[in-house]
């Protein structure tokens, strides 16, 4: 943050700006619920050890407080409790496709593609629930 202000103040000062220096933080990724792979300069880790260094991480670079709060809360009741969040969007209203009413006329009709082509225009939007259906 400090290099962009002064790169800033010296524009407007007319100044030439400072040449822009990359820093590369290192790759950290999960892997199931309780691994995780980090790799920092020339460390590398791997398993429970580097799962926290990647909670730490993720809590550290949240904006806020209630932020962090909200999110260490969530993570502390999703292991308690083995829940898992939504982690597809399918654009269904139910839970599962045998919640959903099939059209009307259609319980005794085998599904065939020229029935599936009528009841889907070609212009609906993919994910619109009024036809995903299946027998």
């Amino acid at each position: 943050m400090l290099l962009r202000r002064g790169a800033i103040a010296a524009e407007l000062k007319g100044k030439a700006r400072p040449p822009f220096v990359y820093r590369d933080y290192g790759s950290l990724a999960t892997i199931g619920r309780k691994n995780a792979v980090v790799q920092m300069g020339g460390m590398r880790v791997s398993g429970f050890l580097a799962r926290l260094i990647w909670c730490l991480a993720h809590i550290y670079f949240l904006i806020g407080f209630r932020n962090r709060l909200v999110v260490i809360l969530n993570w502390a009741w999703n292991s308690l409790t083995f829940a898992r969040g939504a982690r597809l969007i399918t654009g269904l209203t139910g839970s599962r496709m045998e919640d959903m009413p099939a059209p009307a006329g259609s319980a005794d009709l085998p599904i065939t593609t020229d029935r599936v082509r009528a009841a889907c225009p070609s212009d609906a939007p993919l994910g619109d629930s009024r036809f995903a259906w299946r027998r």
